[in-house]
């Protein structure tokens, strides 16, 4: 006569893990300047998320041993399957850089890349459940998600040289209604250096004033170009607030 399982326990399998989230994709860098150094402008998308792990399955109900007073014996039941792992997120699309300069250090020195978001690792299938006591088998393991999928490439990257005609055009496009703001902000910036508290010598008194503000840190000179026309010489005497 076969052996009753215990009849109280329930196998209960694991559940499916949550889908890996989708990469952030690349916003697009515009870089316009009068000189260009090295530089490393990178537009790549964001990593797709990992899937979520299954989860571990239910154990299984104890069995019992008969008894002496003649209650029959029940066999441990099994432990419930292990959920399944889900899918990886996809990668983030990757942007856009173009890049205009009037001179440069080295071109080949500029580095670009739009590279699409790497695809989010698959799921882990989740673990079998314990085995009941007096029988009972463990249960088996989920199985694993599946990798997500690489966001695309970007647009190929561009660099050019242009005069400083079509540098001011790029500009005024650029920033269109925002002229009065980047010209104030340059304005500010060049009044910090200009004001720093430094041992700066003194400028050329016969330089155009206003052109630009220099400061001096470390022995290393800064320009900071805040007025693109010239002004009236300055004199060689001025004052501190």
């Amino acid at each position: 006569m076969p052996v009753p399982a215990a009849s109280a326990a329930r196998v209960v399998p694991g559940g499916a893990g949550h889908p890996g989230g989708p990469g952030t994709s690349a916003h697009g860098i515009r870089l316009i300047c009068e000189h260009l150094h090295s530089a490393r402008l990178l537009a790549n998308g964001g990593a797709g998320g990992k899937g979520g792990a299954g989860g571990a399955g239910g154990a299984g109900g104890d069995g019992r041993a008969a008894s002496k007073s003649g209650i029959d014996p029940v066999e441990g039941t099994d432990g419930g399957r292990g959920g399944a792992g889900s899918s990886g997120g996809a990668g983030g699309a990757g942007g856009q850089v173009h890049v205009a300069f009037i001179t440069a250090d080295k071109p080949r020195n500029l580095q670009m890349e739009v590279k699409g978001g790497a695809a989010g690792a698959a799921g882990d299938g989740g673990s079998g459940g314990k085995g009941g006591k007096r029988g009972g088998s463990n249960g088996a393991h989920g199985k694993a998600g599946r990798g997500g999928t690489r966001g695309a490439a970007g647009n190929t990257p561009d660099a050019s040289q242009v005069n400083i005609d079509q540098y001011w055009a790029l500009v005024a496009s650029t920033l269109g209604g925002r002229t009065h703001t980047w010209a104030a902000y340059r304005l500010e910036t060049g009044v910090y250096f200009y004001r720093l508290p430094a041992a700066a010598p003194q400028a050329d008194p016969q330089a155009p004033a206003g052109e630009s503000f220099y400061s001096w840190r470390g022995g290393n000179s800064q320009r900071c170009c805040v007025w693109s026309r010239r002004m009236p010489p300055r004199s060689s005497t001025r004052s501190r607030s």
